[in-house]
Formats: structure tokens, sequence, C-alpha cells
């Protein structure tokens, strides 16, 4: 994996410790593979449809495993391992160190980013931008912000998932292959799910509104409209309540509405 040989050219180019050479390809990761990635390779063709992304990277991945492969080594590697490589004998049964830590780690990886993205406004904001980005905007939600946000931590969990695994299965440009196609697998997964959603999404006409409105249903009514929006068209619904893109945001986290709510957005 890319990460891992960002560690290793750092401790034998540069001549850094370890530790040094870990913050170090820590931090090219994000930079390679999360913001120049999204901003040479995404951002440019993703207008075009998904299938020039997918084949895009593959195109990257091809260079990248190349130039691993000619400007550094084309063999297996070894990488510093930065835990205990003993055993732990219960009984008969041998455990590995190196395994539980993995484990370890990796559970605390996703309690934290569950965490970050259902407890923090950050995170739900990157949960409403992938949901629906013209939503998200409409709401006043800096979307390619989140978007980018997005890209910073999947790199990071990349480079995590580098450090991890490079230490028993040392570092070789072929790592990763098996973990992308998965990923690419879990991706169209997701995009099927989302568009599920998106076609059971409840939407309402200005006449259906206006009768349930009369008929005194459990109805509430928020217009999110931006201000520049408002003055534009000074007319309201009669009985909406105008909320700024933080308040809405506010409410909607506040778990189950007892009433059933309309958003009014340009």
């Amino acid at each position: 994996m890319l990460p891992a040989f960002f560690v290793l050219a750092a401790m034998k180019l540069g001549g850094l410790s370890f530790p040094a050479a870990m913050l170090v390809g820590f931090a090219a990761a994000l930079l390679v593979l999360g913001l120049l990635f999204k901003q040479l390779v995404v951002a440019p063709i993703i207008r075009h449809g998904v299938l020039p992304v997918v084949i895009s990277t593959i195109a990257l991945a091809i260079l990248l495993k190349e130039g691993v492969k000619e400007f550094y080594a084309a063999d297996a590697q070894p990488f510093p391992a930065a835990w205990a490589t003993t055993n732990l004998h219960l009984g008969e049964a041998v455990i590995s160190v190196q395994n539980l830590v993995i484990i370890g780690v990796a559970l605390a990886a996703v309690a934290l980013l569950q965490f970050f993205l259902g407890g923090t406004r950050t995170g739900r904001r990157m949960q409403a931008t992938a949901q629906n980005p013209t939503l998200a905007l409409a709401l006043g939600i800096p979307v390619q912000r989140m978007i980018l946000y997005t890209f910073l931590i999947n790199a990071g969990l990349v480079a995590l998932a580098s450090f991890l695994v490079s230490p028993i299965y040392l570092a070789k440009f072929t790592n990763g292959e098996a973990l992308g196609l998965a990923a690419f697998i879990a991706l169209k997964w997701w995009e099927r799910r989302r568009l599920f959603r998106k076609l059971r999404m409840a939407r309402i006409s200005p006449r259906e509104l206006q009768e349930r409105m009369r008929g005194g249903g459990p109805i509430v009514v928020l217009d999110v409209r931006h201000e520049a929006a408002q003055r534009a068209d000074p007319a309201q619904i009669p009985g909406a309540l105008i909320v700024s893109p933080d308040e809405i945001e506010e409410r909607l986290g506040r778990g189950k509405p007892d009433r059933e709510i309309v958003l009014y957005c340009t």
C-alpha cells in the first residue's frame, strides 16, 4: 500500500525515525490520496458520471503501482511494527498480539467514525451532503468542503489500514487490490441504497399541502430559503416558520418529531 512506502521512503531517503516517518507518511497520504485525488482526478470529471471516475481511479492505481516498482522496489519490503510482535498462550491456543492490536484499533476507528458522523455538527452535515447534495446546499451546508472532508477521512483510513497490515503482510504494491475491489463493490451497493432512498423520498404538491393544512393535520412548514431568495420573493406560506440553516439542522437532529415536517426551499 502506498502509505507504507511513504513511511519507508521517509526513513530511507530522509533519515527520519520510525515515529516521525509515520507522521510524514500519514500527511503524504492525506495530501496525495485525499486532497490531490479529489482536486485533480475526481472534481474535473465527476460531472461526466461515475464510470469515468472509476476508469480514472483504476488508471491512477496502475500508475502508482508501477511508480513504486520503478522508483523504489518491486519486491515486498519489511515494515516495522509499532507494537509487540509476540504471541499470547492461552492453554493450547496461541493468539498473535499483532492481530489483537489490529482488531482493537479497527474497532476504535469504527467507533470514533460513528461518533463523528452522528454526534458532531460536521458529521451530520457530511451525512446530509451524502444523502441529498442539492437540499444540503439549499440549507447552507458547504457541500464542497464536506466532500473534501470525506476524501481526507478516506485517505486517513487507508493510511491506518496500511500501517496495521504491512507489518504482517509486508509492504507491497499489491496489498490494496483486494481491498480496493471490496470497496468498489461496497460503493455500488451504497449508491443503489441511496437511489432507493431517493425514490422513497416523500414529496408534496402545493395543493396537497394546502388541503392538509386546512384539515388541521399534525404538520409544520419550515421556510428554509436564503435571505436573498426571500427578498426576491417575499410571499410566504401562511403559518410557515422561517428558520436559518443552523436552526433547521438543530431541529432535525433532535430525534423523530411528533409532527410531519415540510421543507420549503428554492
